[in-house]
């Protein structure tokens, strides 16, 4: 559980950073 929770975790920060990318290159998509 505690490695799933972990891997989680990255996964939602590899995700932010991809939103702040994609935010960043469109910034009139919001």
């Amino acid at each position: 559980e505690g490695i799933v929770d972990v891997r989680l975790r990255q996964l939602r920060i590899v995700d932010l950073d991809a939103l702040r990318r994609i935010v960043n290159q469109q910034p009139c998509a919001l």
